[in-house]
């Protein structure tokens, strides 16, 4: 059904489906064909935890609890699959049209959003925001986005940037936040470029006011269509193998014999 929809239909899905993996295949086409197998398998699984947790409850074992356990874990491997299909197989990193250039107080459309280059975020290590936020670093250099969607409404901002380390051998890393909304995250990321050009901020920054002579930003955004199903995965696989790490602690419960 995945090559018959993928590759034959051609039906799009979210995502840079259309970007080539190489000359004769593309995300979308690899993405449908994992998809459907994943989806299938995902109510069989559920439906068999399902019933070896009645059966448990029936009769209690901690075998059976293992079991229910072991199954309700790879349903959230499959959840784990299907969320990085939808986050990293149909994500194109390498795609400039991931990247947008922001103005200071210029409004620009971009991945579903209405984003707003506020103001420069200026720490050095003396202020407490900066002890809040990291644990490392000489200062931090960010940009102030603020998040609308299509039709104004404010949902919230984000501080990406720019973490400086003033070693001799040391280089600036690029500091990422994100959005979180009901279809996914939104990530966004410093370009690399200009975090390097921003790293020696001497020509760029004022020391003594902070102020930053520049007015605009360049960002790289994704939207992560499904990120959510990645952490529920993740959640449900930890607390499946913290509950069969206890049970396999029980010891099962001699028969009772009467003298």
């Amino acid at each position: 059904m995945g090559i018959v929809v993928g590759v034959f239909l051609d039906i799009p899905i979210v995502g840079d489906s259309n970007s080539q993996f190489s000359d004769t295949i593309n995300r979308g086409e690899v993405a449908w064909l994992l998809l459907p197998i994943l989806i299938v398998a995902i109510p069989s699984i559920m439906r068999l935890a399902y019933d070896l947790y009645q059966r448990t409850a029936k009769g209690y074992s901690p075998a059976k609890m293992r079991s229910a356990l072991a199954h309700t874990a790879h349903v959230g491997i499959l959840l784990l699959l299907v969320g990085h299909i939808f986050t990293t197989t149909l994500i194109d990193r390498t795609d400039p049209a991931h990247q947008v250039v922001l103005v200071q107080g210029q409004q620009v459309s971009h991945e579903g959003f209405q984003l707003t280059f506020d103001d420069w975020t200026v720490l050095s290590p003396d202020d407490e925001e900066f002890n809040e936020r990291f644990s490392v670093g000489d200062g931090f250099l960010g940009a102030k986005i603020d998040i609308y969607d299509e039709q104004g409404i404010f949902l919230g901002s984000v501080n990406p940037g720019m973490l400086r380390f003033d070693g001799s051998n040391s280089f600036p890393r690029s500091e990422v936040d994100r959005y979180t909304s009901f279809s996914g995250d939104t990530v966004f990321i410093f370009d690399w470029s200009q975090t390097q050009a921003l790293g020696n901020a001497s020509g760029i920054m004022d020391i003594e006011s902070g102020e930053v002579g520049l007015d605009r930003v360049r960002l790289t955004v994704y939207h992560l269509s499904g990120s959510h199903l990645v952490w529920a995965g993740w959640l449900i696989i930890v607390l499946s193998t913290l509950g069969i790490a206890t049970t396999s602690f029980q010891r099962p419960s001699k028969p009772f014999s009467p003298n």
